[in-house]
């Protein structure tokens, strides 16, 4: 059986964030699938499996996290390489990462989903 999609927008800094979401039966349960749209572009994928029920705060609101937390992951990674790159470093050590984590909380694109993040919480 195919379910519509359900829609949810959020306007985070003059940008459009659009999760598409979709619910399907799986053969053990069903399955929360969810697409991020930033500006009209696809930008994260993410999917939640369960058996019988959600325990969320509104429908959908799992999966749309864990898509954010895979875009923050994909981002935070690529950000590190490049950074340890850029200075050299083989190792990320602990006074390293400090600095790294400061570095990374001015980047645009981090700042945007981490206020996603705050928003997809409630």
């Amino acid at each position: 059986m195919k379910y519509r999609p359900d829609i949810t927008k959020f306007q985070i800094d003059n940008h459009e964030i659009v999760f598409v979401n979709q619910f399907r039966d799986t053969t053990s349960g069903f399955a929360h699938d969810t697409t991020i749209f930033y500006d009209g572009c696809s930008f994260a994928e993410a999917t939640c499996h369960y058996l019988n029920r959600t325990w969320e705060c509104y429908q959908y609101q799992s999966v749309m996290l864990k898509a954010v937390n895979v875009a923050l992951d994909h981002y935070t990674e690529d950000f590190k390489e490049c950074y340890m790159e850029k200075h050299g470093w083989k190792k990320m050590t602990a006074a390293r990462r400090e600095t790294f984590e400061a570095y990374l909380e001015n980047q645009e694109i981090i700042v945007l989903l981490n206020k996603l993040k705050e928003k997809v919480m409630g």
